[in-house]
C-alpha cells in the first residue's frame, strides 16, 4: 500500500511523553491539538497514529494519564519510529511504520505455521507462547526464521492491552519479512465488533481516551489510522498449504453465494465497520458474511448444540473439497486446550486453562510437513 507521505522524525515516546521532541536533518514543525484536555481518569494507552490534512497525529496516554496529543508535519526523510509499552509499563518495544498489502489468500506452505487465537489483550499469555513456542525471544525479537505466525484474530476486548498487541504483530510482521518468515494476522469477531462501535466487552479505558478527544474508539483505529489502515488489509480466509485458517467456521450456506476465498475477505474488509442499520440495507452475501452465520462468527463446527446449526461429517467433506484443503483450523469457540474433532478435520486454537493460571492461550499448535503438534 503506497504510505501518503514520509515523515521527517524520529523519535523516542519516552522523551514525547515530557513534552519534547528530537527532529532529524531540520526542525520539525510541530503543534499541540487544541482538542487535546488533561483527564486525571486516563490510563496509559496508544499509540495511535491518525492521518490529517496537515500531518500525523500523535496521540497517547503515558504512565502518569497525561495525555499526548501532538501534530507532526509530513516532510521526506527517516521513517517515523516510536516505542510501545504495556499497560502496566513492564514492557517496551520500538515500532517503525512500513508499507503493507493484503496477501494473496491462497498461498503454499513453507516450513512450519505457529497457529494462536484470541489473545483478547492479554500481552503477557500473548508473549509467553510465543515466546514458549520460539518465535520470540525474551526480549520480543523474530527468532523463527523462515517459518510463519499465524495469529486467528481477536485481538480487541477484555484487557487492556489489546493496541500494544496490534502494534507487536504489526512490528513482527516486517521483521519476519526481513528474515524470509511471515505474520499472518486475520479478522475475529471482536475486531468487527470495535469497528461497529460495539463495545460490550472493550475495556473502559478505550472508550474513556476516546470520549476526552471527541471521538468514537472504531476512530482511532479506523481507516484514518495506521493501525486501521494496516488492519483493512487483513483476511478473514487464509488458505496455506493443505489447511485453511477461519476464526469462526465455515458455514455448508456459503457455498450458495458462489464466492471466492478472495472475495470473502474484500467484503468483508470493505463492510466489517458496518452498524446494524446499515447492514440491513447492505446486499444480501454481505449481510450473510457479517452475521452469525458468517466465517467470524459460526460455530457449527465446534459445537454440538442445534442453535449453532452443527455441521455434519458429509457436510464438512463438501467444504474441504470446495476449498480443495485437507483440514480447517479456528478459534473463536473456547475449549480447556486444543481439540481436534472429525477425526482432525477441524482443530479448534481459541483454549484457556484458568487452573493453570493462564486466561489465554494456554495451547497453540504447529503444522509442519502437513503434521500437527500441539504447543502447550
Amino acid at each position: 500500500m503506497k504510505r501518503l507521505s514520509k515523515i521527517l522524525l524520529l523519535f523516542s515516546i519516552a522523551v514525547v511523553f515530557t513534552g519534547s521532541f528530537i527532529s532529524v536533518g531540520t526542525s520539525a514543525a510541530f503543534a499541540q491539538c487544541p482538542r487535546a484536555k488533561q483527564n486525571p481518569r486516563l490510563y496509559p494507552d496508544g499509540p495511535y497514529l491518525l492521518y490529517v490534512p496537515s500531518g500525523l497525529r500523535f496521540v497517547s496516554v503515558d504512565e502518569r494519564g497525561k495525555l499526548i496529543d501532538t501534530l507532526y508535519r509530513r516532510e521526506e526523510g527517516n521513517p517515523f519510529s516510536f516505542d510501545v509499552m504495556n499497560d502496566g509499563q513492564t514492557r517496551s518495544f520500538r515500532v517503525s511504520l512500513h508499507d503493507f498489502a493484503r496477501e494473496e489468500a491462497v498461498q503454499p506452505e513453507k516450513g512450519k505455521i505457529f497457529v494462536i487465537s484470541d489473545p483478547h489483550s492479554d500481552l503477557e499469555s500473548f508473549l509467553s507462547i510465543l515466546i514458549e513456542g520460539r518465535v520470540i525471544d525474551r526480549d520480543l525479537n523474530w527468532i523463527y526464521g523462515e517459518n510463519s505466525l499465524l495469529v486467528l484474530g481477536d485481538v480487541a476486548d477484555r484487557g487492556t492491552d489489546a493496541v500494544a498487541i496490534y502494534w507487536l504483530i504489526y512490528k513482527l510482521e516486517e521483521d519476519a519479512a526481513q528474515h524470509g518468515g511471515k505474520v499472518h494476522f486475520m479478522y475475529g469477531n471482536h475486531e468487527g465488533m470495535v469497528l461497529q462501535d460495539n463495545y460490550k466487552y472493550t475495556n473502559r479505558k478505550y472508550t474513556r481516551l476516546a470520549d476526552t478527544l471527541g471521538m468514537r474508539w472504531s476512530a482511532l483505529i479506523g481507516p484514518d489510522s495506521e493501525l486501521g489502515r494496516w488492519l483493512s488489509v487483513k483476511n478473514t480466509i487464509q488458505i496455506i498449504g493443505r489447511t485453511l485458517f477461519v476464526h469462526g467456521g465455515i458455514s455448508p450456506d456459503l457455498e450458495a453465494f458462489g464466492l471466492s476465498v478472495k472475495e470473502v475477505n474484500r467484503l468483508v474488509s470493505e463492510n466489517i465497520h458496518l452498524g446494524k442499520k446499515a447492514r440491513e440495507n447492505a446486499p444480501r452475501e454481505v449481510r450473510f458474511l457479517l452475521d452469525s452465520e458468517g466465517p467470524l462468527w459460526f460455530r457449527g463446527l465446534v459445537s454440538d448444540q442445534e442453535k449453532y446449526h452443527p455441521v455434519s461429517e458429509q457436510e464438512l467433506d463438501r467444504i474441504l473439497k470446495q476449498y480443495d484443503v485437507d483440514r480447517i483450523v479456528v478459534g473463536h469457540t473456547t475449549f480447556d486446550g486444543v481439540k481436534f474433532r472429525y477425526g482432525g478435520k477441524v482443530i479448534t486454537v481459541d483454549s484457556e486453562n484458568e487452573a493453570r493460571g493462564r486466561k489465554h492461550l494456554a495451547q497453540g499448535i504447529e503444522i509442519e510437513n502437513g503434521k500437527v503438534r500441539v504447543i502447550d
